[in-house]
């Protein structure tokens, strides 16, 4: 049979006509006070005032009067109130779990440990203490102490799905995706309904590289909660890395519709588009992307390489420049722009890019590789070889390096060692004996490498920001 609904109402009825009779009695101000908690706590506390009023150490009183205020909010009144509980009964477990609690909802973390601590002094039993410890631990980065809490609420009580839960984010914060994986199941095991578990456990199976089981841990959540727009997003990513990227197109769309000023999703959906070569609409997105978060320095690297591909040469230098203004250090971004003036026809410019590019990364065959090329069109063939020269250090199988090598040998009639690298280049890539039986009449102006595995790497900063949408 179910409650009354107007029961609490009915009973706070009698209790006033019993004040009526008792004006001066702080037991039934303090059950008055009781019985509006959960359907108006401003009477609560009220009540609890006047209870207090009349019996200044009413234990009691106090902890239900912070009771009320942690419900409305007011958690600075809460805790004055649970100070004064525990003032009056040093013992009292329950006033330094809730003022833990409040402590905890208010981002003060140490404190809330230091109260959980008390609880646990006095009640090594409390598997909720643990619990909320281990909450309180993990969200100042202590995980291995979160951790380890969660596995004392999880001895005091195996069916503490919540703990499951808790020890899966602890886990993956470390990085040990698989046994967060471990614990999310269990956790889901015990609460077959839990979006969050579905979801976070889908960021866990991402982080392994699993991306079809992660699609499906965000269908389920999807299919528990179908207004997460995050859970879109994950999924999205997921089909991203998967190749799928008219599904990423449609999972990011509808995060979008769920949250329009979601940034990520607008990465993600022109990141998608720009891998199925829809330049324009891949533009669209990365500029309300920079809308959203203007200074987001890979947002204008990838929309530079986008405009590039459109030939707009002069708005892909433009979001290179402004791509290095806010980040003076990114060798991509140089790189780029490098590119982007060299098909402009400004041989100056991208042989500075390039410079600055090496600069920040020695190592880069393409950069070196790049810079021999303008070298070679602009005819100063002696810096093309060393140039050339470096990127055969670096990779001595870069058959590329040994052809473009040779035709500068050959330009400068040395065909003595023209012919060498174009033979070693032939032996390291077969496919070039078919190039050097065609007459070159002219020279023709060279093909650029382009960073492909720098673009997916300026992607993947873009989007690995899901870990910032783990649930807690």
């Amino acid at each position: 049979m179910k409650d009354n609904p107007n029961k609490k109402v009915l009973k706070s009825e009698k209790l006033t006509n019993g004040i009526e009779q008792n004006p001066e009695d702080a037991n039934v101000f303090y059950i008055r006070g009781l019985a509006y908690l959960g359907t108006n706590y401003y009477k609560a506390i009220t009540n609890f005032d006047k209870a207090i009023e009349l019996n200044p150490d009413y234990t009691e009183a106090y902890y239900f009067r912070g009771d009320a205020y942690y419900f409305t909010g007011n958690y600075t009144q809460a805790i004055v109130n649970f100070d004064k509980a525990i003032e009056l009964k040093p013992d009292d477990t329950a006033a330094y779990f809730y003022r833990g609690n409040t402590y905890f909802n208010a981002g003060n973390y140490s404190q809330a440990i230091f109260d959980y601590d008390k609880v646990i002094e006095l009640n090594p039993d409390d598997e909720a203490a643990y619990f909320f410890r281990g909450k309180s631990y993990s969200n100042t980065g202590n995980y291995n102490q979160a951790i380890a809490d969660y596995d004392k609420a999880i001895e005091l009580n195996s069916d503490y799905a919540s703990a499951y839960y808790g020890k899966g984010l602890a886990y993956y914060r470390i990085g040990n995706f698989s046994q967060a994986i471990s614990d999310y199941d269990k956790a889901i095991e015990l609460k077959s309904d839990d979006a969050s578990a579905y979801y976070n456990r889908g960021l866990a199976y991402y982080r392994t590289g699993d991306f079809s089981q992660a699609i499906s841990d965000y269908d389920k959540a999807i299919e528990l909660k179908s207004d997460d727009a995050s859970a879109y997003y994950g999924r999205g990513l997921a089909y991203y890395r998967t190749g799928n990227f008219c599904q990423a197109i449609s999972d990011y769309g509808k995060a979008i519709e769920l949250k329009p000023d979601y940034a990520s999703a607008y990465y993600g959906r022109g990141l998608s588009y720009h891998r199925t070569d829809d330049y324009i609409e891949a533009i669209s997105d990365y500029s309300k992307a920079i809308e959203l978060e203007p200074n987001e320095a890979n947002a204008y690297i990838v929309r530079g390489i986008a405009f590039k591909e459109t030939d707009n040469l002069t708005q892909a230098i433009a979001d290179y420049d402004k791509a290095i203004e806010l980040n003076s250090d990114d060798a991509v971004a140089y790189f780029g722009r490098g590119n982007a003036h060299y098909y402009d026809g400004n041989y100056v410019k991208a042989i500075a890019d390039f410079n600055m590019a090496i600069d920040l990364q020695p190592d880069d065959v393409d950069a070196y590789y790049n810079r021999g090329n303008i070298h070679y069109d602009a005819g100063n063939y002696t810096q093309a070889i060393a140039d050339y020269d470096k990127v055969i250090e670096l990779n001595p199988d870069d058959a590329d390096a040994f052809d473009k090598r040779g035709s500068v040998y050959e330009t400068l009639g040395n065909y003595t060692q023209a012919k060498a690298d174009h033979k070693k280049a032939i032996e390291i890539n077969p496919d070039f004996a078919e190039e050097s039986e065609l007459p070159k009449l002219i020279h023709e102006k060279t093909n650029m490498r382009y960073k492909s595995d720098e673009f997916e790497n300026v992607v993947l900063q873009l989007l690995q920001n899901i870990d910032t949408i783990q649930r807690n």
